[in-house]
């Protein structure tokens, strides 16, 4: 259940309406929402002696801990937008995200080993801030529900990112939006179980603060932290990446009383790792949403899966969506097209973007490729760039890969398209199996499937496919795996 009404700052009003409860725990800390309160008093007090003002831009590099919250809702008391940043990256890649973003500073935390060495952009640290004795009430700005809170980048795993501007107003629209099938209570445990820089995320901070409930905060994302402190807390609320949910699997746990959902999201999960869940009682749910939607605008829950398979599920409230079909997409089949997605939650526009057709009066036009079939489920097929023109002729990969997913000797297989001098595109298939002939077998699959002009370039080994924390390929890494230029 929401416990804040949206008019006033959501911590403000979780410390007058719950001063004592916990709102953040660590291993071997918790914190109640009116001493978090406190320190970010501190902060918001050290920000505007460093000459933050409202509506400025702060980068944040978002390391996995409370320092991270505070700071954001420090910048949302007095009026700064807070842009967080992976925790990951080069001081070179912060200064062009300052620049790209207009951020009057970067904020690093306890957690960076070292001082960014930024050329356009005072860096601030935050352990200074908490040591500071300083506790004074700052001046609050007055709160807008329809001003930007928050500039969060897209994955870029197509191509170059996009800065997505999010409201108050939108992340509490999607915390409406699936405020009944969560039906939280002050007494949930949320694990915060994905980065903080990825609206998966940040949206457990958003959530646990509309509702009152607890975070749960790992020492950070590996996997030993992470299932230490699952099998310590034993939270009641999970989300996850599926190749998390895999290692779950891996290591036998088993699901605990207190635990009512697990959502899995963030890329397609496979039918042996869904079938694995269920029939050990999980009580998983599949979502769909993007950065562009303030987090999940469907789902498909336990019940459904059980009953109808794999599917992005229903829409939730307050959300509809739909399929543009056209031509090109019926290469695929004639009722898939690309999925709009209509809501409160979508965000308004761009930071610093041009491209005015993608998010258009409360709608997002997504370049993922979708059906709805008879019952309403959205099934969702890949995106509408995973068409290639080789020889002039169109090439679904989403196609191939139904082909090859089919075989169930297959490990895990990527099919990517790529430059070619002959043809124009084309596309390889990439594997992690440990097989010397899989390079065979999979050409021969596909041959018995396939026209000849369908089928790949070449089939290319790896000992592991890179991928980032919340599972998504790092095209770059692999690019330097296989030696070809991919699209």
């Amino acid at each position: 259940m929401i416990t804040v009404s949206n008019q006033n700052h959501w911590l403000i009003d979780q410390a007058k309406l719950n001063p004592n409860k916990k709102f953040i725990i660590t291993d071997n800390k918790q914190f109640t929402y009116s001493e978090i309160f406190i320190e970010v008093n501190r902060v918001s007090n050290h920000l505007c002696k460093n000459g933050i003002k409202e509506n400025d831009h702060v980068a944040i590099i978002a390391e996995h801990n409370s320092s991270f919250i505070i700071t954001v809702n420090a910048c949302w008391i007095i009026g700064a937008v807070p842009v967080p940043v992976n925790n990951n990256l080069s001081d070179l890649e912060y200064d062009n995200i300052c620049k790209v973003t207009n951020c009057k500073c970067l904020i690093y935390l306890k957690g960076k080993k070292h001082k960014p060495n930024l050329q356009n952009t005072n860096s601030i640290s935050i352990l200074e801030m908490i040591l500071e004795d300083d506790a004074d009430f700052v001046d609050t700005k007055s709160f807008d529900k329809n001003s930007t809170c928050l500039i969060i980048p897209t994955s870029g795993s197509t191509g170059k990112a996009k800065y997505v501007q999010l409201t108050f107003s939108n992340l509490f629209e999607s915390v409406i939006s699936s405020d009944t099938f969560i039906n939280p209570n002050i007494y949930d445990l949320w694990l915060a179980s994905l980065p903080f820089y990825h609206i998966g995320g940040f949206s457990i901070i958003v959530r646990t603060l509309c509702s009152g409930c607890s975070l749960v905060i790992p020492n950070s994302l590996k996997d030993g932290d992470l299932y230490s402190i699952i099998q310590e807390k034993l939270p009641s609320l999970i989300s996850f990446v599926p190749v998390m949910m895999e290692r779950i699997l891996e290591r036998t746990i088993k699901p605990w009383r207190k635990l009512r959902h697990i959502f899995i999201g963030g890329g397609p999960i496979s039918e042996r790792i869904m079938k694995n869940s269920l029939n050990n009682l999980w009580p998983i749910s599949l979502v769909y949403g993007s950065t562009e939607t303030s987090s999940m605008v469907s789902v498909c829950s336990n019940d459904n899966l059980n009953s109808n398979g794999i599917s992005a599920g229903l829409p939730l409230p307050g959300v509809k969506i739909t399929i543009n079909s056209n031509e090109n997409n019926k290469i695929i089949k004639s009722n898939v097209g690309s999925i709009i997605i209509e809501s409160n939650s979508v965000s308004k526009s761009y930071y610093n973007n041009t491209d005015t057709q993608i998010l258009v009066d409360g709608k997002f036009y997504s370049n993922d490729l979708g059906e709805i079939d008879s019952k309403g489920n959205l099934h969702i097929y890949g995106r509408t760039d995973k068409v290639i023109i080789s020889g002039g002729e169109n090439i679904s990969l989403i196609e191939i890969e139904n082909v090859l997913k089919k075989n169930k000797s297959f490990d895990e297989i990527l099919v990517l398209g790529i430059k070619d001098e002959k043809w124009g595109q084309s596309y390889i298939v990439v594997s992690n199996s440990s097989e010397d002939d899989i390079e065979h077998k999979i050409v021969s699959h596909l041959e018995q499937k396939l026209p000849r002009f369908k089928l790949p370039k070449s089939v290319i080994k790896v000992a592991e496919i890179p991928k980032n924390q919340m599972g998504k390929i790092l095209k770059k890494e692999l690019m330097k795996k296989i030696n070809f230029d991919l699209i």
